[in-house]
C-alpha cells in the first residue's frame, strides 16, 4: 500500500492496514463457514444418492430360485452343508454376490453370515478370498470346512514357510481344487509377495470374490477400527470386476456409509437384518470380556459380562454368543462405576471411543426402558417395546419410576471440585464420590456438599450420569505406568447449565411380580432351579435377624388365620400366599439403601406400607372363587425371590461398600438394583 507522508504518518497507516487485515480475516472466516456448510450439504447429497442406488438394488427380487446356479446351490446346501432351509437374508446375499453385485450384509451374531460366502465359493469356478481379523475364527471355520471335505486354507503371521509356499502354488494353479482362502488384513497390507500372487490369480480369472468379515473394522467411526483394514480400500481399483461382500453383526448407518466410501463401493446393495434375537433375555446388574470371539457353540445358555464392554456394538456381538440354537438364553452385564474409568482410559485415544463407551453406560444406567429399545435406537432401528415379549428385565418386571432433579447434586459436586482445584488437587472418580458421600480426606470435605441419604450405588450412578450428560467430563493424564482419569467440570457446567433430570427406578410393580414367570419358557428354565432355590431359602431363612423373624411370624399368623379349610388345595393356597407376602417383604428390604443403616422410623414406615400390600393379597384370596388358580400363581411368585440377609440392626457387621459385590440371583423375577 502506498501512502503520502505529507498527509499520513506511519502509525496511522499501520492502524489502517491492521483494520483492513482484520476485516478481510472476518470475511474469510464467514466464507470458510459457508464453505463448510456447502461441503456438508454436498456429502449429504452424495449419501442420499448412494442410499437411492442401494434402495434400487434392494427392490430387485433376490429371493428368486431360478438363477442359473440355483439348482446346484440347493444341492450343495443340502448334501454338503446338510442344511434343509436357508435363513432370512442368506439367499438374497448369495444370489447378489453370485450376480457380481457388491453387497454389505448386517446380520446378528449367529445368523449364519459365513454361509453367505462359503456356499457360493463351492458353486463358483475359482477362489474366494476371506479377510478376517480373528485367527481363532479362521481356524474354527477351517476345521468345519475340512470335516465336510471342502478345500480351504489360511495364511497368517504364524504360517510356516512350507504352508505359505503351498498356498501360493494353489493360488495360481488352474488345476487346484482350492475354494476358500482365509487371510488376516495384516497379511494383505504387509506381504508384497502375496499381493503379487493375488494379482496373478486375478489375471487368470481365478479371483472370484472378496469376502470381508467384521467389515465395520474399516471405519474409524466403528467400534473396533483396525488400521490394516484401511488397506482394503485399494482392492476395488486393483481387482476390478471382483465382487466385494462385506459382513458384520454391528454397524450404524454412519458406519455403513463410511465403509462404502473406504471400499469404493458406493451405492452397493445393503441387506440389514433386524438386531433382535427374540430368544435372548437381557439384564443389567450393578456389580472381563474374557471369551474368544468367533466361538461357534450353539448351546450357550448364559453370557455374563463381569465388566462392561467398551461399546454397545461389542456388547451386542459378545452377548450374541448365547442361544445360537434358538433356545432361551440370558445375557447379563454387571456394572459398577470403577468399570467406567477402567475402560475409558483404554479407549479415549480412539476417535469415537468415549462416545461409544458412554452409549453402553447409558444402557446400564437406564432403570426402566426396554433393553431392546435402547439397542434398537443405537443401531438406527425402530422398535416397539411391546415386541420385546417380556424378554428383558425391565419389560418382565417393570419398575415404578420418578424423575430425580439432580441440580442440587450437581452444585454440590462443583463445590467439591472447586475446593480441590483451589488446593491444587485433582480428583479421580472414586475420590470425588468419596467426598460426595462425606468421606475421604478431611481437608477436602465440604459439609454442605455431602449427599445425605444416598447409597453408594446411587451416588456412583449420579456421577456416571453427569459424565454421559456432559455436566462433567474426564481429563486424562499419562504417568510412566498407566493412564489416570480425573473428573473436571464438563461443557454444561462451564456454560452455567444445570444437569438433566435422571429417571430412577424404585421397587418392582406388584402386578409384574406375580406374573413374572408366566411364560412357558421361563417355567421350563425355573423348573431346573427349584431345588437350588429351596435349599438357599432354607439356609438364608436360618440366618434372619430378630426383626425379620418377628415380622415373618406376624405375617404367617395373619395370613394363616384367613383359611382353615380342610380342603388341601385351599391350605396350599394359604401357604403359597404366605410365601408371597414374605417375598414382597424381603423384596422391599432389598430395595432399601443397604449402605445406610435403617432407622427405626424408616423401618416402621416401610412395615406399614408392606402391611397394606399384604392386606390386598388377603382380599384377593377372599374374592377368588378358584382357589387352585391362586395357589398356582402364588407358587410361581414364591419361587421368584430368595430370602436375603438384610442389615437392620447395629450389632451386625456389614461388609464395606468398596469390598463387597452385590449378591444377585439369576432368576427371571429377582431384582438387581435400585439404580
Amino acid at each position: 500500500m502506498e501512502f503520502s507522508s505529507e498527509f499520513q504518518d506511519p502509525e496511522t497507516a499501520l492502524k489502517q492496514v491492521e483494520q483492513e487485515v482484520k476485516s478481510i480475516t472476518q470475511q474469510i472466516q464467514i466464507l470458510e463457514g459457508h464453505k463448510q456448510k456447502l461441503l456438508a450439504k454436498r456429502d449429504k447429497l452424495k449419501d442420499a444418492i448412494q442410499q437411492q442406488r442401494s434402495a434400487e438394488l434392494a427392490e430387485r427380487d433376490w429371493e428368486r430360485e431360478d438363477f442359473s446356479w440355483s439348482k446346484e446351490l440347493e444341492t450343495i446346501q443340502k448334501n454338503v452343508f446338510k442344511i434343509p432351509t436357508l435363513r432370512a437374508h442368506q439367499l438374497p446375499t448369495i444370489n447378489a454376490t453370485m450376480s457380481g453385485i457388491d453387497c454389505i450384509l448386517i446380520m446378528p451374531t449367529g445368523g449364519g453370515k459365513s454361509l453367505c460366502y462359503q456356499l457360493p465359493a463351492l458353486v463358483s469356478k475359482g477362489v474366494t478370498l476371506v479377510v478376517s481379523p480373528l485367527v481363532s475364527l479362521m481356524e474354527d471355520q477351517l476345521m468345519g470346512l475340512k470335516a465336510r471335505g471342502i478345500q480351504a486354507k489360511m495364511l497368517c503371521a504364524a504360517s510356516t514357510k512350507e504352508e505359505v509356499n503351498d498356498v501360493h502354488f494353489d493360488m495360481t494353479n488352474s488345476k487346484s481344487q482350492l475354494k476358500l482362502l482365509y487371510v488376516t488384513p495384516e497379511k494383505l497390507a504387509k506381504s508384497k509377495r502375496f499381493m503379487a500372487k493375488l494379482q496373478k490369480m486375478h489375471q487368470m480369472g481365478r479371483f472370484v470374490r472378496l469376502a470381508i468379515d467384521e467389515v465395520h473394522c474399516c471405519s474409524q467411526w466403528g467400534h473396533d477400527f483396525r488400521p490394516d483394514y484401511k488397506f482394503l480400500g485399494i482392492m476395488r481399483k486393483m481387482f476390478s470386476g471382483t465382487p466385494i461382500l462385506g459382513l458384520t453383526a454391528t454397524a450404524t448407518s454412519k458406519v455403513i456409509q463410511d465403509i462404502q466410501k473406504i471400499l469404493d463401493i458406493q451405492g452397493c446393495l445393503v441387506l440389514k437384518a433386524s438386531f433382535n434375537r427374540p430368544n435372548l433375555f437381557y439384564e443389567a446388574v450393578v456389580a472381563t470380556i474374557a471369551f474368544g470371539m468367533g466361538i461357534d457353540k450353539p448351546d450357550v445358555r448364559f453370557v455374563i459380562h463381569h465388566c462392561i464392554s467398551k461399546s454397545m456394538e461389542n456388547f451386542y456381538q459378545e452377548s450374541g454368543r448365547a442361544g445360537r440354537d434358538g433356545k432361551l438364553a440370558k445375557c447379563i452385564i454387571f456394572w459398577r462405576f470403577a468399570d467406567l474409568t477402567r475402560q475409558s482410559t483404554m479407549v479415549f485415544t480412539e476417535q469415537t471411543g468415549l462416545e461409544n463407551l458412554y452409549g453402553l453406560i447409558s444402557y446400564c444406567l437406564d432403570s426402566h426402558r426396554c433393553r431392546r429399545n435402547i439397542i434398537a435406537e443405537h443401531f438406527d432401528e425402530r422398535w416397539e417395546t411391546a415386541d420385546c415379549q417380556s424378554m428383558c428385565d425391565h419389560c418382565r418386571t417393570p419398575r415404578e419410576t420418578k424423575n430425580l432433579d439432580t441440580t442440587k447434586y450437581g452444585e454440590h459436586i462443583l463445590m467439591i471440585l472447586t475446593k480441590a482445584t483451589s488446593m491444587d488437587q485433582k480428583l479421580t472418580g472414586q475420590k470425588l464420590i468419596d467426598l460426595f458421600m462425606g468421606k475421604g480426606p478431611t481437608k477436602l470435605r465440604i459439609k454442605e456438599a455431602t449427599a445425605a441419604g444416598l447409597s453408594r450405588d446411587r451416588a456412583e450412578n449420579i456421577v456416571a450420569f453427569f459424565l454421559v450428560d456432559g455436566f462433567l467430563r474426564e481429563d486424562f493424564h499419562f504417568t510412566p505406568y498407566n493412564t489416570i482419569s480425573y473428573i473436571v467440570p464438563g461443557p454444561k457446567a462451564e456454560s452455567g447449565l444445570s444437569p438433566s433430570s435422571l429417571v430412577v427406578g424404585g421397587i418392582r410393580k406388584l402386578s409384574s411380580i406375580s406374573n413374572s414367570l408366566s411364560s412357558q419358557a421361563d417355567r421350563a428354565a425355573q423348573k431346573t432351579c427349584n431345588d437350588t432355590l429351596n435349599s438357599v431359602n432354607e439356609a438364608n431363612t436360618q440366618q434372619m435377624t430378630k426383626k425379620e423373624w418377628d415380622f415373618k411370624s406376624k405375617t404367617d399368623d395373619s395370613l394363616g388365620s384367613q383359611n382353615n379349610s380342610s380342603n388341601s388345595d385351599s391350605s396350599k393356597s394359604s401357604k403359597s400366599l404366605s410365601k408371597t407376602a414374605d417375598a414382597i417383604y424381603f423384596r422391599c428390604l432389598k430395595h432399601a439403601d443397604t449402605d445406610q443403616r435403617l432407622e427405626s422410623k424408616s423401618f416402621q414406615s416401610k412395615q406399614k406400607t408392606i402391611d397394606g400390600k399384604i392386606s390386598k393379597l388377603k382380599d384377593k384370596m377372599k374374592r377368588s372363587s378358584d382357589v387352585s388358580k391362586i395357589s398356582e400363581q402364588s407358587a410361581l411368585s414364591s419361587q421368584a425371590p430368595v430370602y436375603e440377609k438384610c442389615y437392620l440392626s447395629n450389632d451386625i457387621k456389614k461388609p464395606s461398600s468398596s469390598k463387597r459385590k452385590r449378591i444377585i440371583t439369576i432368576s427371571d423375577s429377582s431384582d438387581t438394583s435400585d439404580d
